[in-house]
């Protein structure tokens, strides 16, 4: 699985759980493990999949029963026309309104992977400002629902004055 790993080309492993057994001198009956995995090319996905295909065939020439089951598959947030538009408007507002934006990749997934995939120009992580994220210490920064909803105001605006909603209003995303 580490072959498989590039944090620069945006593909993450992470077997996040890995169960089996009761005490350690005895070969379990059952054992799982969960992988979370991360790509940002869609062709990446194909690696991966040979992987675990061949992780299968090894095992069952070794006569282990081993079961691959894909709970959730999401396409990579890709940048698709119109985004960095879209994000140019995001950092001309930030800028007249004194509030600092960027933009970087996270390796994450929200529902923004979805809006991408079928082309529609997107900006993700532009909410609330907080951290520790998916912790028991994860937090919110108050100060920053005013900000946000300030930078939101003032982008839709923005918007607006651009005539960007005019041609294709049902296709922008800011998730």
């Amino acid at each position: 699985m580490n072959t498989l790993i590039d944090y620069d080309a945006g593909v993450s492993v992470n077997a996040g759980t890995i169960q089996g057994g009761s005490v350690p001198n005895v070969v379990p009956e059952h054992a799982q493990m969960e992988l979370d995995y991360r790509y940002s090319n869609p062709a990446d996905v194909t690696a991966f999949f040979d992987m675990l295909e061949e992780l299968q065939s090894h095992a069952t020439e070794m006569e282990i029963g081993i079961n691959i089951e894909v709970i959730g598959k999401r396409p990579p947030m890709v940048d698709v026309p119109g985004a960095k538009a879209l994000r140019s408007v995001f950092e001309d507002v930030g800028k007249q309104i004194d509030t600092f934006v960027s933009f970087k990749k996270s390796g994450g997934v929200s529902d923004a992977n979805f809006t991408t995939s079928v082309g529609v120009p997107t900006v993700c992580s532009i909410g609330l400002i907080g951290g520790a994220f998916h912790t028991d210490h994860e937090y919110v920064e108050l100060d920053s629902i005013q900000q946000r909803l300030d930078l939101l105001t003032a982008v839709i605006t923005e918007m607006s004055r651009r005539k960007m909603f005019c041609e294709s209003a049902d296709r922008l995303s800011i998730s």
